[in-house]
């Protein structure tokens, strides 16, 4: 409730759930976030994204349709709010199923949700091993939100990443994620190709990483070789890769930031010969010599021989360089014999002329490298602004494509914009067909079955269940693998004719329980015309069997008694048409009992009385309402005429002979 109250309108609250099987825990956060979004007058958006590596539990979510035994496990408010009764099954609402987005997903492999409010993952580290649960958690720290949660199972912890969590509820193992600064941060494993987001970049000498390079024994060969103990392997750059023996003597680590660089080690005195010594020995293949340098160690000066090579062999070790140093020994001046006055004058006279000479020649050298140090610089700041200004102008074109993108981006967004709120409206249209649909076909209360090509399944009603015994499940299966109640089996071979000849068919068809059912089969046709299928619809007549059953039954009874009187006897109707008609009456006229029904009155030849008369006795008996007599006699028979009146039917006229 916090976190809801510290959104704005129309702020997305973002959940992912990993691992989550068939979907119930997402629907079920869904549910219990939807109710506290009821007690705030917040509108704010919920989405939460379910994702398992297993296909088959996917769907499953995908389709929201649980058992009904889900009753046992829920209350009655929550079923009647969040699900819809289809037949043995409960399907999610709508307002639940849009809220969630199910996909396959490998959390180890595959890339991660980000900006994300609450990552519940429960009972799904107990699976993975501890590497695993150490590439996982720093992962949830970085996709989450400043101020994010963390939900684990009641057999989980977060282990030794607690200075990224901190704890909200022991319990329920509810975690905070935790602002920690960017140099305390854990290396994140991203789950692809792209660049742990808390990796640090640290200068390091290139060297070749093909195999496995043991610099101590390279390194002590090649000093073996120039019969020295005091050496440095360093690169191209001067970066120190290795020292061998002592070097206090000829470098010391000044005050700062430590560096691994020769010449920001380098005494006084070595520093001068030692870079244009590197120098030169970079750009040739020569044994570099510099003798006689004075190093200034501990208040005194140390004369030394420097030598540096370039490395060619072994392979390992190609570009390197090698420093050598050289300890000179310090030999003590001849004296001649001369008065002490004089060998100290001419002692002192020789050793300024010397320390003059050393000095004025380490003036020139020093002179000399700085010259050549600043030509050196010259040309690489010119190259450098050269490709500055290549680099700048590469930089101002991909700015322009970037601000060209920039705007085909922004239009494309608003197209698809636009063609979201198409599909949306879509899918509104299109859902409300369907409850258009589901209650038509609900209120007609006829049983009906939709069938693919292939005879498969498609889509059926409720009421179909009593023919056929169809499930949810059957969806998309083989029409005969299902069983059915009917007595009749030519079912199949019948929806096949009708799909390939194209000819519907009726049928009156009786289940196993004695129930008749009219069966209509019928191509089913789509809007540009064409077949995919039919559809088989069964309506009860139950009824209506009935009701012909019983007027069977009243005509067989009529005729008996029309049978019983031995004087001939005929009902017809206003048109003249004979309805009944029994023995006496058939033989009266010589016309055989089966056919002298449905035949008229002026169809009769053999009467003793004209067509005309009995016309003119039927329409006379019809008009008054009364019983009429003839006048004349046939055969010595007297014909008397009179109607037959009943509700809700045409009016007879019944002839006696």
């Amino acid at each position: 409730m916090k976190a809801f109250s510290q959104m704005k309108d129309n702020d997305t609250f973002r959940v992912w759930i990993p691992g989550c099987s068939t979907g119930e825990e997402v629907y079920s956060m869904a549910m219990l976030f939807k109710e506290c979004l009821d007690t705030i007058p917040t509108r704010i958006n919920l989405q939460l994204f379910g994702t398992d590596i297993d296909k088959y539990a996917v769907e499953k979510a995908r389709e929201g349709l649980y058992p009904c035994t889900i009753k046992q496990e829920m209350s009655a408010k929550r079923l009647k709010r969040f699900f819809l009764k289809e037949g043995d099954f409960y399907r999610i609402r709508k307002e639940i199923r849009n809220c969630a987005v199910f996909s396959l997903q490998d959390v180890i492999k595959d890339p991660p949700f980000s900006r994300l409010n609450l990552v519940c993952c429960r009972n799904l580290l107990i699976y993975l091993n501890s590497t695993a649960q150490k590439k996982i958690l720093p992962l949830f720290h970085y996709i989450l939100i400043p101020e994010g949660a963390l939900m684990l199972g009641s057999s989980e912890t977060i282990g030794s990443f607690s200075n990224l969590f901190s704890t909200i509820d022991s319990k329920w193992k509810l975690f905070q994620r935790r602002e920690v600064p960017l140099s305390l941060r854990q290396q994140v494993h991203f789950p692809s190709e792209m660049t742990p987001y808390y990796m640090h970049l640290k200068e390091t000498a290139t060297l070749p990483k093909d195999t496995p390079v043991n610099f101590g024994q390279l390194t002590g060969q090649l000093i073996l070789e120039q019969l020295s103990s005091t050496a440095l392997l360093v690169d191209s750059k001067g970066f120190l890769l290795y020292v061998q023996g002592r070097t206090g003597k000829y470098l010391e680590t000044p005050s700062g930031t430590p560096s691994q660089n020769v010449l920001d080690l380098a005494r006084q005195g070595l520093r001068i010969e030692l870079s244009s010594a590197l120098r030169e020995a970079s750009s040739s293949n020569n044994v570099v010599v510099r003798k006689k340098i004075m190093v200034k160690t501990n208040g005194d000066y140390q004369p030394i021989n420097l030598k540096i090579k370039k490395i060619q062999t072994p392979k390992e070790l190609a570009g390197n360089l090698l420093v050598i140093f050289e300890e000179m020994d310090i030999v003590p001046e001849r004296t001649d014999i001369k008065t002490g006055e004089e060998r100290r004058i001419a002692g002192g006279m020789r050793t300024r002329f010397s320390d003059l000479e050393k000095e004025l020649q380490n003036i020139r050298e020093s002179h000399q490298i700085t010259i050549e140090e600043l030509e050196s610089s010259n040309e690489e700041l010119k190259s450098t602004n050269e490709e500055l200004q290549s680099s700048n102008e590469e930089l101002q074109s991909t700015n322009e494509e970037l601000e060209s993108s920039k705007e085909e981006l922004q239009s494309l967004n608003e197209e698809l914009q636009t063609v979201n709120e198409e599909l949306q409206s879509k899918l509104d249209e299109l859902s409300t067909a369907q409850d258009d649909m589901r209650n038509l076909l609900n209120s007609t209360e006829i049983a009906t079955l939709f069938v693919d090509n292939n005879i498969h399944v498609k889509r059926f009603t409720q009421e179909i269940t009593m023919i056929i015994n169809l499930i949810p499940t059957d969806i998309g299966r083989p029409l005969s693998h299902v069983a059915t109640n009917l007595t009749y089996d030519d079912m199949i071979t019948d929806i096949e004719n009708v799909i390939r000849h194209l000819v519907p068919k009726n049928l009156e068809v009786m289940t196993k329980q004695g129930e008749w059912y009219n069966m209509r089969i019928r191509p089913y046709r789509t809007t540009d015309n064409r077949i995919e299928g039919a559809v088989i619809t069964f309506s009860n007549i139950v009824e209506q069997k009935k009701a012909t059953s019983e007027m069977q039954k009243a005509w067989q009874l009529t005729r008996r008694i029309f049978d019983i009187n031995k004087n001939p006897l005929v009902a017809i109707d206003e048109c003249g048409k004979i309805v009944i008609a029994n023995k006496g009456f058939s033989s009266l006229m010589n016309t055989a009992p089966e056919i002298i029904e449905n035949l008229q009155l002026t169809d009769l030849k053999n009467s003793g009385f004209k067509p005309d008369v009995l016309k003119k006795l039927l329409d006379t008996a019809i008009k008054t309402k009364k019983v009429i007599e003839s006048s004349k006699k046939s055969k010595g028979k007297w014909v008397r005429a009179q109607i037959i009146e009943a509700d809700n039917t045409p009016p007879l006229v019944l002839l006696e002979f």
